[in-house]
Protein backbone atom coordinates (compact mmCIF):
# COMPACT_ATOMS: atom_id res chain seq x y z
CA UNK A 1 0.00 0.00 0.00
CA UNK A 2 2.31 2.82 -1.32
CA UNK A 3 1.93 6.35 -0.59
CA UNK A 4 -1.30 7.33 -3.04
CA UNK A 5 -0.09 10.45 -3.66
CA UNK A 6 3.10 9.06 -5.75
CA UNK A 7 2.93 6.38 -8.82
CA UNK A 8 5.16 4.81 -11.10
CA UNK A 9 4.79 6.31 -14.73
CA UNK A 10 5.16 4.40 -18.03
CA UNK A 11 8.89 5.22 -18.01
CA UNK A 12 9.34 3.66 -15.17
CA UNK A 13 10.11 7.32 -13.19
CA UNK A 14 7.93 8.66 -9.84
CA UNK A 15 5.34 11.33 -10.77
CA UNK A 16 3.27 13.22 -7.98
CA UNK A 17 -0.22 12.72 -8.07
CA UNK A 18 -0.93 15.97 -10.29
CA UNK A 19 1.20 14.31 -13.12
CA UNK A 20 4.71 15.94 -12.77
CA UNK A 21 7.48 13.46 -12.79
CA UNK A 22 9.78 13.71 -9.51
CA UNK A 23 13.44 15.06 -10.29
CA UNK A 24 16.25 12.24 -11.15
CA UNK A 25 18.35 14.00 -8.15
CA UNK A 26 16.00 14.63 -5.77
CA UNK A 27 16.57 12.47 -2.65
CA UNK A 28 13.69 10.33 -1.23
CA UNK A 29 13.20 7.93 1.98
CA UNK A 30 10.89 5.44 2.05
CA UNK A 31 9.35 4.50 5.44
CA UNK A 32 7.98 0.76 5.84
CA UNK A 33 5.24 -0.29 7.89
CA UNK A 34 6.73 -2.93 9.46
CA UNK A 35 9.09 -0.36 11.72
CA UNK A 36 7.64 0.76 14.36
CA UNK A 37 10.14 3.42 14.65
CA UNK A 38 7.81 5.23 11.42
CA UNK A 39 5.08 6.09 13.49
CA UNK A 40 7.16 8.34 15.42
CA UNK A 41 8.23 10.25 12.50
CA UNK A 42 5.17 10.54 11.10
CA UNK A 43 4.21 12.29 14.32
CA UNK A 44 6.86 14.27 14.06
CA UNK A 45 6.37 15.67 10.70
CA UNK A 46 2.10 15.73 10.79
CA UNK A 47 2.95 17.87 14.29
CA UNK A 48 5.46 20.31 12.54
CA UNK A 49 2.69 20.16 9.70
CA UNK A 50 0.14 21.67 12.76
CA UNK A 51 2.37 24.37 13.83
CA UNK A 52 2.67 26.19 10.48
CA UNK A 53 0.22 29.06 9.45
CA UNK A 54 -2.33 26.77 7.42
CA UNK A 55 -2.70 27.22 3.83
CA UNK A 56 -3.39 25.41 0.69
CA UNK A 57 -0.64 23.93 0.85
CA UNK A 58 -0.12 22.92 4.11
CA UNK A 59 -3.76 21.59 4.76
CA UNK A 60 -2.82 19.34 1.50
CA UNK A 61 0.39 17.89 3.41
CA UNK A 62 -1.34 17.93 6.89
CA UNK A 63 -4.05 15.32 5.04
CA UNK A 64 -1.76 13.28 3.50
CA UNK A 65 0.32 13.17 6.21
CA UNK A 66 -2.49 12.45 8.75
CA UNK A 67 -3.77 9.33 6.35
CA UNK A 68 -0.40 8.00 5.67
CA UNK A 69 0.01 7.98 10.13
CA UNK A 70 -3.49 6.22 10.16
CA UNK A 71 -2.28 3.35 7.87
CA UNK A 72 0.86 3.07 9.56
CA UNK A 73 -0.51 2.68 12.86
CA UNK A 74 -3.86 0.44 11.57
CA UNK A 75 -0.72 -1.66 9.96
CA UNK A 76 1.29 -2.29 13.13
CA UNK A 77 -2.40 -2.44 15.56
CA UNK A 78 -3.64 -5.15 12.78
CA UNK A 79 0.32 -6.50 12.29
CA UNK A 80 1.21 -6.81 16.07
CA UNK A 81 4.01 -9.85 14.92
CA UNK A 82 6.31 -7.38 12.89
CA UNK A 83 6.85 -5.35 16.04
CA UNK A 84 9.13 -7.97 16.76
CA UNK A 85 11.19 -7.92 13.50
CA UNK A 86 14.49 -7.52 14.56
CA UNK A 87 14.76 -3.96 12.81
CA UNK A 88 12.32 -2.84 14.71
CA UNK A 89 11.28 -3.69 18.32
CA UNK A 90 14.85 -4.93 19.37
CA UNK A 91 16.63 -1.34 17.64
CA UNK A 92 14.00 0.98 19.70
CA UNK A 93 13.29 0.80 22.92
CA UNK A 94 9.87 1.93 24.65
CA UNK A 95 7.59 0.51 21.00
CA UNK A 96 4.76 1.02 23.01
CA UNK A 97 5.01 4.59 23.34
CA UNK A 98 5.19 4.98 19.62
CA UNK A 99 1.47 3.51 19.37
CA UNK A 100 0.24 5.70 22.15
CA UNK A 101 1.73 8.74 20.69
CA UNK A 102 -0.03 7.88 16.95
CA UNK A 103 -3.18 7.09 18.81
CA UNK A 104 -3.11 10.01 20.59
CA UNK A 105 -2.22 12.15 17.94
CA UNK A 106 -4.78 10.59 15.35
CA UNK A 107 -7.49 11.37 18.30
CA UNK A 108 -6.63 15.14 18.40
CA UNK A 109 -6.51 14.92 14.77
CA UNK A 110 -10.32 13.63 14.51
CA UNK A 111 -11.06 15.85 16.94
CA UNK A 112 -10.36 19.28 15.25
Amino acid sequence: MSDPKYYVGETGTLHHEDGYELPQDEPIMIFRGKDIGSLDAICEYVEMLMDQPQNKTIVSHLQSSTERLRTFYQYQIDNPELQSVGCSQKAHEGVSRFLIRAKDLLAELDQS
